[in-house]
């Protein structure tokens, strides 16, 4: 090839074309011709190169005077070069990052393969928020320092570089695993929880029991907040299932251990309640807050650590080839110390069957292969054969559901097909769990929230009378506890159910008078003054919702307090007060599409009507009337609104509310109300003989006697109107003969003796009367009916009789 020319020479410009081809061409290329490099990289590519490829690159002849042919083959030599080439380069870096392990004298093979095959911890998303400088110490020991401190980034810098220099021997797995737990804490310490739980969850698998243990514990306070219940229940009998494994901290494990079956408890329990839709009433008090704090292993040295650790891991070796099952029975208790490193649960189970006699059964419900084979690595010392059975279930995602005569059916809590069987099932459980709990822990300040959670579950089952017992246990035993007030509550809810009102009212009164500050006060204070309602004590009901209006904890307990004290005041025809306290409520009220609204945008309505402001009444029901109210609420609206357009006149506009209606779908009797309504609207309009027509025409197809005798007194009154006094004679005569003794019985006879009277018919009216009065009819149709009976007798110039009439002695 030409050379190149001098760079100090200056250059003459020329075209692109003229400098590529102004030298002799060269047919046959060889490597070097194409790329620069030195001896040892062309041999290698000449080695590298299959025989064909070695003949020449241009093989076909090429005419002469055309060298820019030449370009497509200079072109694919050079990109088969660039191939070659990046072959190369990537075989080069794959050789380059294999890890170069050094065999120690005290390193075996074996180990070394173990720590090939430990799983690697994931990416981490970012680095430790703050970087030390080269100056700074990087020991164990200024780790625990940062950390005590509370200065968790700076010790989460030194744990990685404390895991960055180890080298990747077996003989540091302890430490690495250990170090990757306390990195995990730090991050969750400054807010990085879900790539703390992404290494919690690598250093969950670690073979090294006691930081398996306390990695799964974290992991099960992280998931708490995530709601994934049946993964806390499985970590949380991970973590018992190892707590044995060594004597590291008795004082710590206890309280690991405690904590642990308290969560496995909890997880199952409000994955139950939540399930069946229990859960949103319970206390947010009822779950203890367990807060992360250092780790047991935080504070051992160097030399402890790894002796604790390694103990752990020894105690598992000794089930390397299959589970280990031994009696220990101890004080006359047939206890039970199982070991288990890493064999099937199936494996497990059947061992520990045949030297218990457990019929142990798998449930149907998912695919059986799959549960058998859960892998499980646990160490149990001293304990009953049915826990272990709980245990070994829990550690492999399943729940044991113990039958009679030591029969147990293991189960996937998430396999079940039916709702209703999977609560009745994790129900079950968790009432277990809780047992359980009291019995190991019967000393114990958390205590009260178990007999809580039981007495939960236990109503949830329709089971009132123990969970009555356990919430009582709370409040009676445990009063001093923050769940006293709860317990107290629940339980009168409870109660009302039952219809005990009276039960209820005691229990909230003492809720209120025991627990005078509890949260929330307000929502206690609405329920008794509900209660006090129930049981007659109207007066303190009011001034129990007033307190709490004014109280004004909340917008819901004021609106709640106000719409309850309108709604009573409006049932005890006070009719001012209601007035005050409906119009409270709709002025707070946020929500302008709740039921509640329209309720009391009826009653306010009603009772304007009554208070005679027609106008404001009529507006507030045809905002009730524009909501979506319950059927027996609707059919109250509509009447109220057109009584109250009756009452200013407006009967056109009556009639046209109740012609709305009528694509409503209504039942018979509430249909023979509006009809009766409609009725009286066509009278006030001057038509009574439409209304005649409506009446008769309605009557023919109705059944019900009742219905028929009050369109009958309708139409009598209709007949009276229009001065057709004898068909009125008929129509309630008639009525008198078929109907009832009762309210309906006296209307009839009351205007039959009035048609009477207008007719002349004297006797008829002194003899209906006299009936009528012998039938104790309410008071307003007594005293009329002696008034009628003493027009009777004046007119008969029989003043005596007259005036004892009018003394109400008709006798």
């Amino acid at each position: 090839m030409a050379s190149a020319p001098d760079a100090s020479e200056p250059v003459e410009p020329g075209s692109p074309d003229d400098e590529l081809f102004a030298g002799a061409v060269c047919e046959d290329l060889s490597v070097q011709d194409i790329f620069a490099g030195n001896a040892d990289f062309y041999t290698s590519m000449a080695d590298s190169q299959p025989a064909d490829s070695m003949l020449p690159l241009a093989a076909a002849p090429v005419a002469k005077g055309r060298s820019a042919s030449l370009m497509p083959k200079i072109l694919m030599g050079t990109f088969f070069g660039i191939g070659l080439l990046a072959l190369f380069f990537v075989i080069w870096v794959q050789y380059a990052s294999l890890p170069s392990i050094a065999l120690s004298p005290n390193v075996e093979s074996s180990e070394v393969q173990a720590v090939v095959a430990e799983p690697s911890p994931p990416p981490q998303n970012q680095e430790p928020e703050v970087s030390l400088g080269p100056d700074q110490p990087v020991s164990l020991k200024a780790a625990q320092d940062y950390y005590r401190e509370g200065k968790y980034p700076e010790a989460d810098w030194v744990y990685q570089r404390l895991i960055d220099n180890l080298p990747q021997t077996a003989a540091e797995g302890p430490s690495r695993d250990f170090l990757r737990l306390n990195m995990a804490l730090c991050q969750q310490k400054t807010g990085r929880e879900e790539q703390s739980a992404d290494l919690l969850r690598t250093v969950s698998q670690s073979r090294f029991p006691a930081v398996a243990a306390i990695a799964n514990y974290y992991l099960c306070v992280f998931e708490r907040g995530q709601k994934q219940f049946s993964e806390i229940r499985t970590r949380a009998y991970q973590a018992i299932g190892l707590l044995d494994t060594t004597d590291w901290n008795a004082a710590w494990s206890q309280e690991i251990r405690r904590n642990c079956y308290f969560l496995a408890a909890e997880a199952v329990t409000r994955e139950a309640l939540s399930l069946a839709d229990a859960d949103t009433a319970l206390p947010l008090k009822l779950w203890v807050p367990f807060e992360i704090d250092n780790a047991p292993l935080a504070e051992l040295s160097e030399e402890d650590l790894q002796r604790v650790l390694n103990a752990g891991s020894d105690v598992l070796k000794k089930a390397s080839l299959s589970p280990k099952i031994q009696a220990d029975n101890r004080d006359g208790e047939s206890l039970w110390t199982v070991t288990c490193n890493g064999a099937s649960v199936q494996e497990l189970l059947g061992r520990f069957s045949a030297n218990t006699g457990y019929d142990v059964r798998w449930t149907t419900n998912s695919n059986r292969a799959v549960l058998k084979d859960r892998s499980v690595s646990l160490y149990l010392n001293g304990m009953h054969d049915r826990q272990v059975m709980t245990v070994v279930a829990g550690c492999a995602g399943l729940l044991a559901v113990f039958g009679e005569d030591k029969a147990v059916t293991m189960c996937d809590p998430t396999g079940y097909s039916s709702v209703s069987e999977q609560v009745s099932a994790l129900t079950a459980e968790a009432i277990s769990c809780w047992q359980t709990y009291i019995l190991m822990f019967n000393d114990d300040r958390y205590l009260p929230h178990a007999h809580f959670a039981m007495g939960a579950l236990n109503a949830q089952q329709g089971l009132t009378a123990e969970a009555l017992a356990a919430y009582k246990m709370v409040s009676g035993r445990y009063s001093s506890s923050a769940l006293g007030p709860g317990a107290l509550t629940c339980s009168a809810k409870l109660k009302t159910d039952l219809h005990d009102y009276q039960g209820a009212y005691d229990d909230l009164k003492e809720a209120v008078e025991q627990y005078p500050n509890h949260d929330p006060i307000d929502q206690t204070y609405l329920l008794l003054a509900a209660a006090a309602d129930r049981i007659g004590h109207r007066d303190e009901a009011a001034k129990l919702y007033a307190k709490v209006y004014y109280l004004n904890r909340s917008l819901e307990s004021q609106s709640a307090a106000a719409f309850a004290a309108g709604t009573l005041f409006f049932e005890n025809h006070s009719y001012a007060d209601a007035e005050k306290w409906l119009s409270q409520y709709i002025n707070l009220v946020e929500n302008k599409k709740s039921p509640d609204l329209h309720r009391a945008c009826l009653l306010l309505g009603k009772t304007w009507v009554i208070l005679g402001n027609y106008q404001s009444g009529c507006d507030s029901l045809r905002v009730a009337l524009s909501g979506r109210l319950s059927q027996q609420d609707y059919v109250e609206t509509l009447m109220a609104l057109v009584e109250g357009y009756m009452k200013q006149e407006r009967f056109i506009e009556a009639i046209q509310v109740l012609n709305d209606s009528s694509s409503r779908q209504l039942s018979q009797t509430e249909s023979v109300e509006l009809l009766l309504l409609k009725s009286q609207a066509m009278q006030g309009m001057g038509l009574p003989e439409e209304a005649v027509k409506l009446l008769i025409n309605e009557r023919a197809y109705v059944i019900d006697d009742v219905l028929k005798t009050r369109i009958g007194l309708q139409l009598s009154e209709c007949y009276i109107e229009q001065g057709r006094f004898n068909l009125a004679y008929k129509e309630l005569a008639t009525l008198l003969e078929g109907v009832d003794s009762g309210p309906l019985a006296h209307e009839t006879a009351f205007k039959l003796a009035k048609v009477c009277r207008q007719l002349g018919m004297d006797s008829q009216v002194l003899s209906v009367g006299s009936q009528l009065l012998e039938m104790h009819p309410s008071k307003a149709i007594e005293q009329e009916t002696l008034e009628l009976l003493a027009t009777v007798y004046h007119k008969q110039q029989n003043y005596d009789r007259a005036a004892l009439a009018l003394m109400g002695q008709w006798e």
